[in-house]
């Protein structure tokens, strides 16, 4: 339900709460068809909206700092202006944002045709954040009326039950547009139906329980409680409303929908990296299985076949035995068997050949022969151990579950791993040399242990954009919150809880509360000759928080 109209009508309502009467001081782009529209007000705030074909979403949440590279301005004739109004259309996914100069910001959630213009009072496109050439000039397209949602029972049942031929889901779909699939599949669940059933089929009890279910949910959906559901630790779905039709599973509640929103997006992606990252190693240990499987089966065919050594070396010496037999010219040659006098052999010979030459081939073909059984025999016990482990192998990286899984699995097999051509990142080769937490959003917490480990943790193995924490005014741990390079996806329930491990990593430990510093970590230096551990900060943030460690798995349960 991220990109539901229900779900955008409770996020527009979140952010005229902050964003309304405040100016917007920047407009950029730093991930593919994603926007970021930052605002000064009560508070700063960032609109993140994203116009991904397979995933139009949009939330607000605390400012996002800019990354340095990889980042571009875009819409710039907005910056500056004042946002006097923001609404969604009453029958389509368009945000607008009325601007104090007459012109306004158009968001359109229209699938694969998502964008975000800028147009003037006339709806004239001014500019787009998505192919403007195409349409700077033209006037924007409206969305298409729709009949106004059914106010009674008599409207339910006059649009609902008037076609013939057509299922309750097709029926839903088409009279009530607003609710979308979600929505749809919980109204069928709660009156106890199936989206299959033929429309004309249901009794008078039935079209009175749709009604009632129907009441119901627009009830619970003028006082939204969004909420995440899980199944086996994966988020599998982020609901305005409690979804019967996920009853018995794990679910996260959330105060705010752009939380429940940005948390989903999130979690979400890093369980579809995990995905892919499996699906290129599980299909590239498939090939090196079958090459081994191959490997296998020359090898034993080649020891089922028997040591022919002997056969050639006794070819070899009959040969000998009869030195003076002519054998130019001759493709074979019948001679007695000396180990069997009375039985006669025939025996493939070279006819360029005489037959000293041809018993000294065969004594050459038995020698080689020899070889090669030993050299199968010591290849066998090499490929049966290879064949063994990538099977193992592919048993394991087909049960991973999460991120500590996958780089356990990547240091566990790094050496078989690294001969495929499947490399694991800096961070994943060593163990790491600090304590690791696990907090909200799945991201990882890594801790200072001493103050020669704290310069290790800030100065080597944190990234520009990670964020950095430590208790105002008291010696303690360096903690850093690794961002994976975008900020912009991290909840504020982590940041939090990575500003706790600093307070509880601290002299005030025993604190009720206790002043973190937060910045990015590209605003921390280190003077030479400063003692370990001491750094400076060029800007900071203050959280004021209670010491404490997170609960394993925030975002897991």
């Amino acid at each position: 339900m991220i990109n539901n109209y229900y779900t955008l009508r409770e996020i527009v309502r979140e952010a005229v709460l902050y964003a309304e009467e405040a100016d917007i001081i920047e407009c950029y782009t730093q991930e593919r068809n994603r926007l970021v529209i930052t605002t000064s007000g009560k508070e700063n705030k960032s609109l993140i909206i994203s116009c991904e074909p397979r995933q139009n979403f949009l939330y607000l949440r605390d400012a996002v700092h800019r990354a340095r590279k990889n980042t571009f301005d875009t819409l710039t004739n907005i910056r500056g202006k004042k946002i006097t109004d923001i609404s969604l259309h009453p029958s389509d996914r368009q945000i607008t944002l009325a601007l104090g100069d007459n012109s306004s910001v158009i968001v359109q959630f229209f699938g694969a045709r998502s964008n975000v213009y800028e147009v003037d009072r006339d709806y004239h496109i001014t500019d787009a954040f998505l192919r403007p050439k195409e349409v700077i000039g033209t006037k924007i397209v409206s969305p298409k009326q729709i009949p106004d949602p059914p106010r009674t029972y008599e409207e339910f049942n006059a649009a609902l039950f008037s076609a013939r031929d057509q299922t309750i889901k097709q029926s839903l779909k088409q009279h009530l547009v607003l609710f979308g699939a979600t929505l749809h599949k919980e109204l069928v669940t709660r009156s106890g139906l199936v989206t299959e059933t033929e429309i004309t089929a249901l009794s008078t009890e039935f079209r009175t329980r749709l009604w009632d279910s129907y009441v119901e949910i627009t009830e619970e959906l003028s006082e939204p409680s969004p909420r995440i559901y899980y199944e086996d630790g994966t988020p599998v779905e982020m609901g305005l409303i409690h979804l019967v039709q996920h009853y018995g599973k794990p679910e996260r509640p959330f105060q705010f929908c752009s939380d429940a929103v940005r948390t989903f997006v999130n979690v979400s992606h890093k369980k579809k990296s995990i995905e892919s990252s499996k699906k290129e190693i599980y299909t590239r240990l498939s090939n090196e299985l079958r090459k081994a499987e191959r490997a296998v089966g020359a090898i034993n065919k080649e020891l089922t076949e028997g040591d022919r050594s002997s056969a050639y070396e006794q070819l070899g010496k009959i040969l000998l035995s009869y030195p003076n037999e002519d054998t130019k010219g001759k493709q074979t040659i019948k001679l007695q068997d000396i180990s069997d006098p009375g039985t006669v052999i025939t025996i493939p010979v070279d006819p360029k050949r005489t037959t000293i030459q041809n018993a000294q081939h065969y004594f050459e073909r038995a020698r080689k022969a020899r070889q090669a059984r030993r050299e199968a025999e010591r290849r066998s016990a090499s490929v049966d151990k290879r064949f063994r482990e990538l099977q193992i192998m592919l048993n394991e990286i087909a049960s991973i579950e999460d991120n500590n899984e996958l780089t356990s699995f990547f240091r566990t097999h790094q050496k078989t791993l690294s001969k495929i051509g499947i490399r694991m990142s800096k961070e994943s080769k060593e163990e790491l040399p600090f304590r690791v937490f696990r907090v909200a959003g799945d991201f990882e917490v890594w801790t200072g242990k001493s103050s020669a480990n704290n310069d290790l943790l800030t100065m080597k193995y944190a990234k520009p954009n990670d964020l950095w924490f430590h208790a105002r005014g008291a010696s303690g741990s360096h903690v850093v919150l690794k961002t994976g390079g975008s900020k912009d996806t991290v909840p504020k329930e982590a940041i939090l809880q990575a500003a706790s491990i600093a307070a509880y990593y601290s002299k005030m430990k025993t604190s009720k509360l206790v002043p973190v510093a937060m910045t990015d970590r590209k605003y921390v230096r280190k003077r030479k000759g400063d003692p370990p551990g001491t750094v400076i900060l060029s800007r900071e943030k203050v959280i004021m928080v209670e010491p404490k460690l997170p609960v394993a798995d925030a975002d897991g349960d």
